[in-house]
């Protein structure tokens, strides 16, 4: 399986990547309908956001899930030229890092939104019919987009460990012929040292002399 010259387990990081795209859309549309419907007012207290001790005014009230929203987007924005460059292998940590942290921020965020809809919404007549009726629909579009999110950012995770684990390997091994190649030296000789291969006529003279003392070898003569 091969995609724009890379591994099959390259081209799986696309879709989760989109994903995550659509996640930030559809949480651009949620949250701003959700503090649409809320409007100036003090009704958040039912809410039970646990960052908020007291009851605060509701384009207050989303700072927080704005925040959430925005850093989706920026970690989408800042994965794009890596994984269109194919570059994971190279930013793998900055890249699980970042994944990381928003994975939380947005599994936090589906969690608050699916009690919204699904517990406190689910009462009748609570808060006096707002969250079992539009809000209640606008919750669930903020959750649904955190809820992709999270898992598309958990895959991308998944998807950029099994590319690094593979690229780096086949990195690592034309790194090490490269170096072989750079830094091999020939054998032989040494500077100094006598030559290791020394023709027979050379070895049976060297160090010989005519006359009674020829069958001694001179000092510094050495055989092979």
């Amino acid at each position: 399986m091969k995609f724009l010259g890379s591994g099959g387990h390259t081209a799986l990081i696309y879709l989760p990547h989109m994903l995550a795209f659509a996640s930030f859309g559809i949480l651009l549309g949620g949250v701003a309908a959700m503090q649409n419907a809320c409007g100036n007012g003090i009704d958040n207290v039912v809410l039970g956001q646990t960052h908020y001790l007291a009851p605060v005014a509701c384009d207050r009230f989303y700072s927080f899930d704005w925040f959430i929203t925005f850093f989706q987007g920026f970690v989408w924005l800042v994965l794009l030229p890596v994984i269109l460059g194919r570059q994971i292998h190279k930013s793998r940590n900055m890249s699980n890092g970042l994944l990381i942290v928003a994975s939380l921020l947005l599994i936090h965020m589906t969690n608050v939104w699916y009690h919204a809809w699904n517990g406190v919404g689910a009462v009748p007549g609570f808060g006096q019919g707002v969250l079992t009726n539009s809000y209640n629909r606008r919750a669930k579009v903020a959750f649904s987009g955190a809820l992709i999110g999270a898992v598309a950012n958990l895959l991308m995770m998944i998807f950029i460990g099994l590319h690094d684990e593979k690229a780096t390997t086949a990195e690592r091994r034309g790194g090490e012929q490269r170096q072989f190649q750079t830094s091999y030296v020939p054998t032989g000789a040494m500077p100094g040292a006598t030559p290791a291969h020394v023709s027979t006529t050379e070895a049976e003279t060297i160090g010989y002399r005519e006359g009674p003392v020829a069958t001694e070898p001179a000092a510094t003569g050495t055989r092979y």
